[in-house]
């Protein structure tokens, strides 16, 4: 027996340049993975469209809209996997605690702030574990940690191609919320003459020596400081130079 579905069709004329086209609004059900979502389809002389922000939002992939080069941008990276190798650091002196952010650059290895971890005899993560000093650059504020966790490091990128108005990631642990996801823009590419880059996002205390990806999952740096929506990213390839 042929199923039979019944669509509510409400249809709008347009006329553009002489030419007529027919907008028609179709009620029926659109399911992302089996859960019915409100979007509303329309179709256009023959061709279905959807509202793409509902959509994105839907399936869970970040859309935005980049007003300077008046273009969308949609990514579908795995900000949950890329968390799978970044922490949340402590450190203590038995009085004062520090807390910060950090990420596995390679198997047993932690990439930090070092005004995070300096001075401070225990460093542990959240889960417990205590990490020791392997290298610090305090100029570059980057510190290599020892792990005794094997955990699957990040992909390591090229800083040097980073671009003005590219979209970036970090993944840091704002307040001790473990592995929070901000997307910010790259505005600047060195600060006063030294080699940071200048990213505009919102990063509250403790982001510290967090995980800055570009869209590839690649890892171009870390997070440093930073005030009014500007923060300052340390570049990777800087910093292994250096450690």
């Amino acid at each position: 027996m042929k199923k039979l579905i019944a669509i509510l069709l409400i249809i709008f004329p347009i006329t553009v340049y002489g030419a007529t086209y027919t907008l028609v609004s179709a009620d029926y059900p659109i399911n992302v993975n089996g859960q019915k979502i409100s979007v509303q389809p329309l179709n256009l002389n023959g061709t279905t469209y959807l509202p793409l922000r509902a959509i994105s939002e839907a399936i869970g992939v970040p859309i935005t809209w980049d007003n300077i080069n008046r273009k969308v941008d949609i990514t579908t990276l795995d900000t949950k996997k890329l968390a799978e190798s970044c922490v949340m650091v402590y450190a203590t002196d038995g009085k004062v605690r520090s807390q910060g952010s950090g990420v596995y650059t390679d198997y047993g290895e932690i990439l930090t702030a070092n005004h995070v971890v300096e001075g401070y005899p225990t460093i542990t993560t959240s889960q417990g574990s205590n990490l020791t000093v392997q290298e610090s650059n305090k100029t570059l504020d980057a510190t290599v940690l020892d792990s005794a966790e094997s955990i699957k490091p990040v992909k390591i990128g090229d800083s040097d191609e980073v671009q003005l108005n590219e979209k970036v990631v970090f993944i840091s642990s704002p307040k001790a919320t473990i592995n929070t996801t901000t997307w910010g823009t790259v505005i600047r590419l060195d600060n006063m003459n030294d080699d940071s880059i200048a990213v505009k996002v919102i990063l509250n205390t403790g982001s510290s020596g967090g995980a800055c990806f570009n869209l590839k999952g690649e890892l171009i740096g870390i997070a440093d400081a930073g005030e009014n929506g500007i923060f300052f990213i340390t570049p990777i390839n800087d910093i292994r130079k250096a450690l």
